[in-house]
């Protein structure tokens, strides 16, 4: 089974991080900024079926007609712009799948949610990382600070970090600041009267906000920010893969649907798209346009059974639910007495 790459092995510093964001956030004007040669995409109308395909489009400055200008109005983009060679990509897709005309645009914009998924992934991820951080120092203090209050510790040394704050402020609007100092105070006298300021923390302006805080996470614990996934990217491909897939089931198979009240022409027709469309067929679809977006990363030498397992890993919860769900409604069905039947959805039936 394929490994997904790991973009950076080694830890990051603080100037690296915001360097990459930086770069992040600059990139997602590849499909916002108009352009000469780029090929300009007017979104879909949003459907019941295509609306989740669109989760993850930015919202930013907007003419009237929805294309961005730095001089419009905070808006919905409608309109995007694709290099040639990425939709020539997308359309080589289309054509090694087989996929219908009028789903092509569902699945650019798809495309477009992913990127900007992937552009905002390392952020989300960093900035999340950077609040637990702070949230489990926060706590610790609250409860160093309670431990000294009730004097169940006597504190016998403090020692500050500090910077002399200096005139102005630099390009970016942060405060001027001179060099990291460091002071230790030992003495019993000094000491014991920093403890009492300390001890007077309660008094203290945010105390209430800080405290509500901590009490809601030791009553509820941490919010799961990803869904169980270990960072923004692992959440965002399992939430592709899974709507994609639906998407896929639910239009790929509406030409047998219309053949339903006829048994034979559906059932020959259900077994043609069954061949044309597997699952398979579906699974290596939504990873080859996921990194196609660069939503998801493999090594060059990544076969397309590495990318079917891939995605079929992402989808088996999903894959577990719809079939459950089937069963439940067959056993609801044949153990009914009073005439009442459930229908399954057509998209589940595949």
């Amino acid at each position: 089974m394929a490994s997904e790459k790991t973009p950076r092995k080694k830890k990051l510093n603080k100037i690296e991080i915001e360097k990459k964001i930086d770069s992040d956030f600059r990139k997602r004007y590849t499909h916002i900024a108009p352009r000469e040669n780029a090929i300009e995409f007017k979104l879909p109308e949003k459907s019941s079926l295509n609306r989740m395909l669109q989760h993850s489009l930015p919202t930013t400055n907007v003419t009237q007609e929805g294309r961005f200008s730095p001089d419009g109005t905070f808006g919905e983009l409608q309109y995007y712009y694709f290099p040639k060679a990425k939709y020539n990509a997308i359309n080589t897709l289309f054509k090694k799948f087989a996929i219908p005309d009028d789903m092509h645009d569902d699945f650019r914009a798809a495309y477009l949610s992913m990127f900007f998924a992937h552009c905002t992934a390392f952020y989300t991820t960093n900035h999340n990382e950077e609040f637990e951080r702070n949230q489990k120092e926060l706590f610790a203090s609250l409860d160093f600070l309670e431990s000294s209050f009730e004097e169940k510790i006597l504190i016998r040394g403090i020692s500050f970090e500090f910077q002399a704050r200096l005139e102005g402020r630099d390009a970016k609007g942060h405060l001027n600041l001179g060099k990291v100092q460091s002071r230790k105070f030992k003495d019993y006298v000094a000491v014991q009267f920093l403890e009492r300021v300390l001890q007077n923390y309660k008094e203290a302006k945010g105390y209430d906000s800080m405290q509500s805080m901590y009490d809601h996470r030791k009553k509820y614990g941490k919010s799961d920010m990803f869904f169980g996934h270990k960072n923004a990217e692992k959440h965002s491909q399992n939430y592709f893969s899974t709507v994609l897939f639906s998407y896929m089931k639910n239009r790929l198979f509406n030409s047998a649907f219309e053949l339903y009240n006829d048994p034979v022409a559906f059932n020959a027709e259900v077994k043609r798209l069954k061949k044309m469309y597997s699952r398979r067929r579906m699974f290596l679809f939504i990873g080859e346009l996921m990194i196609e977006s660069e939503l998801l990363e493999l090594d060059k030498t990544t076969d397309d059974e590495s990318i079917i397992e891939n995605i079929e890993k992402k989808l088996t919860p999903h894959l577990r639910a719809s079939k459950k769900k089937v069963q439940d409604i067959e056993e609801r069905n044949a153990k009914s007495t009073d005439g009442s039947y459930e229908v399954t959805m057509f998209g589940d039936l595949f």
